[in-house]
């Protein structure tokens, strides 16, 4: 079984999104500050980090600092509103870029990509 670990701090759309990959089989792990988040990814060893760049109580600007020299292989769906000039900040090998808004179908396609390029 894949797991996923998704970071956010929209407490609908965490809902939504681990109702629906649970039900598609996925394993899924939830973290809500930064600490969760690298506990998590210590301890369970995600397939993939869905994660939301812009929230109050995560600092993504470290937590991908951390990524990019510890988990570089780790697969990543980016999801946020950014633009071209701060997007490769939160850039690292197999990393995808989700822009606000976007459907359950488009996420859903994102997340099978980047299991098939394995």
């Amino acid at each position: 079984m894949r797991k996923i670990l998704i970071v956010d701090d929209d407490y609908k759309f965490l809902l939504i999104l681990e109702n629906a990959l649970a039900r598609l089989g996925y394993q899924i792990f939830i973290a809500r500050n930064s600490n969760e988040v690298l506990e998590i990814i210590d301890k369970e060893k995600p397939d993939l980090l869905l994660i939301n760049i812009l929230m109050k109580k995560i600092d993504t600007s470290y937590l991908f600092k951390v990524f990019k020299e510890n988990y570089i292989n780790m697969k990543c769906i980016v999801i946020s509103n950014i633009t071209k000039k701060n997007e490769d900040e939160y850039y690292f090998q197999n990393t995808k870029i989700l822009i606000k808004p976007f459907s359950l179908k488009q996420i859903l396609q994102q997340i099978e990509s980047l299991f098939i390029l394995k």
